[in-house]
């Protein structure tokens, strides 16, 4: 039997059906939009250590050059002990700063694998893809 007259019913619930697939698209345009703004910061982030990672290598390499001199002077009796120590510290400092910077941008190279989906992805037979 088909009923003659439902009352609105059926235009209530195609109404419904497409209020919910309006919703849901603005949703997935919601999810897209960030999933792009992550993987844009994730980006900028990993090129900024990247550059980071650069300049202390520089501070690195010029605080080795500054210790060996200063050593070299003191070994010679033309230098201070306390210059020397001096450089060794800041030699010290800028290995520290070095080895930050390349684990920041490690750090930063795995957010945007994550980001991009290149790791924490289930595979196909349901393990993570690592």
């Amino acid at each position: 039997m088909i009923p003659l007259y439902n009352g609105g019913l059926r235009s209530a619930v195609l109404m419904q059906a497409r209020n919910d697939a309006d919703s849901a698209g603005a949703r997935l345009t919601r999810t897209k939009e960030e999933a792009v703004r992550q993987v844009v910061a994730a980006q900028n982030a990993l090129s900024t250590n990247l550059a980071s990672n650069d300049a202390a290598r520089e501070l690195l390499a010029a605080a080795q050059t500054t210790y060996d001199a200063a050593f070299t002077a003191y070994r010679h009796g033309v230098g201070s002990i306390t210059d020397a120590l001096l450089a060794q510290n800041q030699l010290i400092a800028a290995q520290n700063a070095a080895a930050d910077s390349y684990s920041a941008a490690l750090s930063a190279a795995a957010s945007l694998a994550l980001a991009t989906g290149e790791i924490g992805a289930a595979g196909a037979d349901g393990e993570k893809a690592w």
